[in-house]
């Protein structure tokens, strides 16, 4: 059965196809020579019992007058028949009157004849004896006064039917003959469609030619098939083309779109670094000059006179412009390196959890809460999210009423992370924009600390953007008075 399941389609109908007409053709032979036998045997078996009633009613004076040359007259009438072989006629007690054949005087050839109209099995028929015999009563007024029996030879009718088979097995090979040159001319009818599909098939695979189509003129379900797989092929080729369309408008805006970033980040890195350098050059001599001033007002100064105030202020606006200096040195060392760091997938939950309870030794008097899903990852630089980290929660222990918590949550809504710092207190100004541009602080004035610059929220906004998303702020809501920074990073 495994051999057969490995053979071809074509050569699955071929045996199919051979396989019924031959069964069709053997079982039609054998009942017609069954029926040849059956109804052979039955012919001979009426013919011999006509002969020994004709014989039998022609003896019946011959018996009754115990003339036994009389029923030997009768008898000799079945001499010409050359299929008898023997033939007896008895008294009523089983005495022989009269015999013919080659084995007349034989006991065996009475027990061999059988009575005409006993039960005869197909197996009998079918297996035909060398002999067939038959015994007929004769009566005289209903009386037996004798039996007469009669044994034929069957050998002439095995020949006949031995020819008649070579005949039936002679007629069945041609008929298989023909039927296998039918077979193999009609099975291309179901073969050809069936491997013209496979020859379509393979091409499509092996070469992703879509453009391959196979003949669908047939009306049968091969044509259905065909057609459907020529729709198919239709469907993909258009869909492929569409595609490449698609891909290729989509890299040229890539790449036109990288273009226009590069030379704006060039362009804007080249104006951070000009102007870092700008306002260190023209604030260090500025810085110089006043520190050389108040050395000299602070030695020649009387010390009745109310100068100290002046020298304050002096002195912290020289710190103020080392602190601007500074800042803007390492806004443009940033910016030009946040796109050159390593990036690696990173558990983002893990590491905010880790940072937390950093910030809780670190801020003692401001409770800093975690809410944070687990196993949400993203692709950065740990060194950066962290820095980032620390710029919000810092914006927001410094903007939070006393005791009032600051809430640190990280959310994964479909394909984003989304980290929300959030604390109660300071209100948001109406231009929530500026909060993220460089050296702009919105800040009240008592709670500006002396080193603030504005460029924590701008170094955020730097990060975020780095790691292709983005940050935005927005008001706490709920009734309370407070704000929310949320950046949105994409998840991996």
């Amino acid at each position: 059965m495994n051999s057969v399941r490995r053979l071809s389609i074509k050569n699955k109908l071929l045996l199919i196809m051979l396989t019924s007409s031959s069964a069709a053709i053997i079982l039609m032979g054998a009942a017609v020579l069954l029926e040849e036998a059956i109804s052979g045997q039955r012919s001979i078996r009426h013919q011999l019992t006509i002969m020994a009633d004709a014989i039998g009613s022609r003896s019946i004076d011959a018996i009754t007058a115990d003339d036994p040359a009389g029923v030997q007259e009768r008898l000799d009438a079945l001499a010409g028949e050359r299929d008898i072989v023997y033939a007896a006629i008895e008294r009523d007690d089983g005495s022989i009157v009269a015999e013919i054949g080659e084995r007349a005087g034989s006991a065996l050839d009475r027990k061999n004849a059988r009575m005409s109209g006993s039960d005869e099995g197909l197996l009998s028929y079918v297996l035909i004896p060398d002999e067939i015999g038959i015994a007929r009563d004769i009566r005289l007024a209903r009386e037996r006064i004798g039996t007469i029996r009669i044994v034929s030879s069957l050998k002439r009718f095995k020949i006949d039917v031995i020819r008649y088979l070579i005949l039936v097995v002679a007629i069945a090979m041609v008929s298989g003959l023909a039927a296998v040159l039918i077979c193999c001319r009609l099975n291309k009818l179901v073969s050809d469609p069936i491997l013209q599909l496979r020859q379509a098939m393979q091409t499509v695979s092996e070469k992703r030619d879509y453009s391959v189509r196979v003949d669908a003129n047939a009306e049968d379900e091969s044509g259905i098939l065909a057609a459907g797989f020529n729709h198919m092929l239709e469907r993909i080729q258009s869909c492929d083309t569409e595609l490449a369309s698609r891909s290729s408008r989509l890299e040229k805006e890539v790449a036109a779109r990288t273009l226009e970033l590069t030379a704006s980040n060039r362009k804007r890195i080249v104006w951070l670094e000009t102007m870092a350098r700008f306002l260190r050059h023209e604030l260090k001599n500025s810085t110089v000059g006043v520190k050389t001033s108040l050395d000299l007002i602070e030695r020649r100064s009387l010390k009745n006179q109310p100068i100290d105030v002046y020298l304050v202020r002096a002195r912290k606006s020289m710190v103020n412009m080392n602190t601007l200096l500074t800042g803007a040195g390492d806004a443009s060392t940033l910016e030009a390196m946040l796109y050159q760091e390593p990036r690696a997938r990173l558990d983002f939950s893990a590491l905010i959890r880790y940072e937390i309870d950093q910030y809780r030794s670190i801020y003692p008097e401001t409770p800093v809460i975690a809410d944070c899903q687990d196993e949400i990852f993203v692709l950065g630089n740990d060194g950066r999210l962290v820095q980032m980290l620390d710029k919000l929660v810092s914006n927001a222990v410094e903007h939070a009423d006393e005791r009032k918590p600051v809430t640190v949550s990280l959310r994964k809504p479909g394909n984003e992370a989304q980290l929300m710092v959030s604390n109660e207190g300071v209100a948001l100004p109406k231009d929530k924009g500026r909060l993220f541009d460089l050296f702009v602080s919105l800040r009240s004035p008592e709670r500006k600390t002396r080193d603030n610059c504005g460029l924590g929220l701008y170094i955020v906004k730097l990060v975020a953007e780095s790691h292709a998303g983005h940050v935005e702020s927005l008001d706490i809501g709920g009734g309370k008075v407070g704000a929310v920074f949320m950046v949105t990073l994409p998840a991996v």
